[in-house]
């Protein structure tokens, strides 16, 4: 009876394990339909076993029927590509790093590892899905050559993709009022920031999905750094949002229909590493998937030697048909461009996590903590249980240990807490050697830039004094900031400030409009910007009985335009109200000579004549009907 139960046991799960095998299958299929090939093929070995003479697994025919198609529709996507078209001389070698942290770090160690070119893969985002157009941002202070670069990347991505430039010209400076600028600014190389489609865009959207126009961007990518960089070297790549240490867990745009944006980012740039590291063969690049086939079958099968030409592509089917089912997994596991399904598609797919996932994830919490041998540790298990992971892992425990250490520095110089600030730099660069930086010139740069958000904030809410201090004090411990402190000020807080003063007198608020008054003096002692609001504030204030509140507004209209009849007219208004009745009579008949309404002459005649008989003539009814009640 005991052993019929564990046969019972052992057929229930038999039969789960054939299902799940069925349903990864459809999957598979489901994926290579959508065009995706390398999802399909990676869902299919899910499937399979890995060796079908010790399954750990049951043998699904269906999976390797689907391996096969996703393996044909592979080389058919690589088929479509111009590779011998593009030479390369063989001294110039390319080797691709990505690097990860907060963007400001990553440009540090990109400096350190002098990289011949720098590229952070973004996708847009918008609250409209018509909006659609291809962009590369650059930064202020790029050269020539990169935005030429930039603008033949979006060029080639407008032609391949029908859709529109950015603009016309494709490439936005500085990004969206200084958005993107902090991503490039601290490099010392050429870089770009791509913004190739619209995530939230349908159309661009099923583009991001599909493999075929992954590997369309990723070539486009390819052929813009071999052309602009045709001497080789280290390419650095950044995936946007993706790996900072804080926040840890920004993915950046939803994808319609599905997905983040970091995670087609990341599966492009993959794609792009792949393309730019091939190896050489006379002076051409080989389509890797043919040769490696083309050996394979020389290395498995007693066939005989087949010479590379472009003719192997129309023998793909037949020669990956003599594989047996064994051959065909260890192949597409040799050939695969991604290692693995990504983290997100597993979660999507409902699939458990890799043990050398939980692994990794282990070993980042150990690191973050502090606890960088017992990160290693978890780095080592990992690798040694998944061979797509490529990394030191000493390197990795450090580099993240390190970064806690610099999120500390950042928020204890955000506080103006400059000595512990230094302290905490001098710590992460001790853990990690590769990261170099002077500690007082960036606990110097990092506090002075909050001083300056802090004051920005400030000045849009009207509070320019101390938005004033906060700008002088930024200037006073970052020497090296050039901005003008008064006219920083000025730049941010007037249009505000104007907005916040014409609406408190259309809702008769005269005690905000006054205190407007005064911050616009400090901002706009020459009257440059403020001298409208200033106008009505002398006539409206008036007629709300301020008019002994509002006089200096009244006096320096004038002062600025002596021979505007209409701001005489407003402080003849104000001079009435407050009995100063023979200033009052000297501007209106300023006003009489200058002005042109007729309608407007004939009353300011009636004021002027009860004016010069010593009555005041703007009695509570006149001044209803000035306010137009």
């Amino acid at each position: 009876m005991k052993y019929l139960f564990i046969i019972i046991i052992l057929s229930i799960n038999a039969n789960a394990n054939a299902n799940e095998s069925l349903r990864l299958t459809e999957l598979a299929e489901q994926e290579i339909l959508a065009g995706n090939a390398t999802n399909g093929i990676l869902l299919a070995l899910e499937a399979l076993p890995k060796n079908i003479y010790k399954p750990d697994k049951p043998y699904v025919v269906e999976a390797e029927i689907a391996l096969l198609n996703g393996l044909l529709q592979l080389h058919e996507y690589y088929e479509n590509f111009d590779f011998f078209s593009t030479a390369l001389d063989s001294e110039n070698k390319y080797e691709v790093s990505f690097y990860t942290g907060n963007y400001r770090w990553r440009q540090a160690l990109a400096n350190k590892a002098h990289c011949a070119a720098y590229v952070e893969q973004h996708f847009n985002a918008s609250a409209s899905k018509r909006d659609g157009y291809s962009m590369v941002i650059v930064s202020y202070e790029s050269s020539k050559k990169v935005r030429k670069w930039a603008k033949w990347y979006v060029k080639n991505i407008a032609k391949t993709f029908s859709v529109r430039q950015y603009l016309g010209k494709g490439i936005l400076v500085g990004g969206y009022d200084g958005r993107g600028n902090g991503n490039l600014k601290y490099l010392k190389m050429p870089a770009v920031l791509l913004e190739s489609l619209f995530a939230t865009n349908p159309k661009h959207a099923k583009w991001i999905h599909n493999e075929a126009e992954q590997l369309q961007l990723a070539f486009i990518l390819f052929k813009s750094i071999r052309k602009f960089f045709p001497q080789g070297g280290r390419i650095c790549f950044s995936v946007g949002h993706k790996y900072k240490f804080y926040p840890s867990h920004d993915q950046g745009a939803k994808i319609y229909g599905g997905g983040r944006e970091s995670e087609y980012a990341e599966i492009i740039l993959k794609q792009a590493q792949s393309l730019i590291e091939y190896k050489l063969l006379q002076g051409n690049f080989v389509p890797p998937l043919i040769k490696k086939l083309q050996y394979f079958v020389k290395s498995n099968l007693d066939l005989p030697a087949l010479e590379f030409d472009e003719a192997l592509y129309d023998k793909t089917s037949e020669l990956l048909l003599k594989l047996s089912s064994q051959q065909l997994i260890d192949y597409a596991r040799e050939i695969i461009p991604r290692c693995s399904l990504t983290p997100e598609q597993r979660e999507r797919f409902a699939l458990p996590k890799l043990k050398s996932q939980i692994l990794m994830e282990s070993g980042d919490k150990q690191a973050r903590a502090g606890r960088i041998k017992a990160a290693i540790k978890k780095f080592k298990q990992a690798s040694k249980l998944d061979h797509c992971l490529k990394f030191n892992p000493e390197d990795k425990a450090r580099w993240i240990a390190a970064q806690a250490q610099i999120y500390k520095a950042e928020k204890l110089a955000e506080q103006i807490k400059m000595k512990a600030a230094r302290a905490k730099f001098r710590k992460a660069m001790q853990i990690y050697s590769k990261f170099r930086i002077n500690p007082d010139k960036e606990t110097r740069r990092l506090a002075a830039d909050e001083l300056i958000k802090q004051g920005e904030k400030l000045a849009e809410a009207g509070e320019v004094e101390t938005a004033l201090i906060k700008f002088q004090t930024a200037r006073t411990i970052n020497a090296n900031l050039k901005f003008d402190p008064d006219e920083k000020l000025r730049n941010i807080a007037i249009k505000p400030l104007i907005r916040k003063g014409i609406q408190s007198l259309r809702q008769a608020n005269i005690k905000q409009a006054l205190i407007v008054n005064i911050k616009s003096h400090v901002l706009d002692p020459k009257g440059l910007y403020f001298e409208k609001f200033w106008s009505s504030l002398c006539w409206y204030g008036s007629l709300y009985r301020n008019a002994a509140l509002v006089m200096n507004a009244c006096n320096k209209i004038v002062e600025l335009q002596p021979e505007n009849e209409s701001y005489r007219d407003s402080r003849g208004l104000a001079r009435a109200l407050i009995g100063d009745f023979k200033g009052a009579i000297s501007d209106f008949e300023f006003y009489i000579k200058h002005a042109k309404l007729q309608h407007k002459l004939v009353q300011r005649e009636q004021w002027l004549n009860q004016l010069r008989e010593g009555t005041n003539p703007f009695t509570e009814a006149v001044i209803q009907r000035l306010l137009g009640k």
